[in-house]
């Protein structure tokens, strides 16, 4: 698989068009009036689209070392309800990582 144009990505309104680009180049080219959506709208998700390519990465990294913080705690505690609790969280957590990786979570 190919990988995805360097970040950070950048919106830019371009009349008529809004355009996202990153790595140096065009990643999508949205074309303002489009039927049943408002232009406001249009540039409001690609930059929406935009923060979150943006974001993604930064996300992933915290979330990993949250994951394994919270399994060294995990292991400490003594009471298994707070316990269960906890390692379900981690699960969850790690189900998220799986997807936001491209995987299945």
């Amino acid at each position: 698989m190919a990988e995805h144009t360097p970040t950070p990505w950048h919106v830019y309104e371009k009349d008529p068009f809004v355009i996202c680009e990153g790595g140096g180049g065009s990643i999508g080219i949205i074309e303002a009036g489009y039927p049943g959506v408002s232009e406001a709208e249009q540039i409001a998700n690609a930059a929406y689209v935009v923060h979150c390519v943006n974001v993604h990465d930064d996300l992933v990294k915290a979330l990993e070392v949250t994951v394994a913080e919270l399994k060294v705690f995990a292991a400490m505690l003594h009471d298994d309800f707070t316990r269960g609790q906890i390692n379900a969280n981690i699960a969850k957590a790690e189900s998220a990582l799986a997807r936001a990786k491209g995987g299945e979570g």
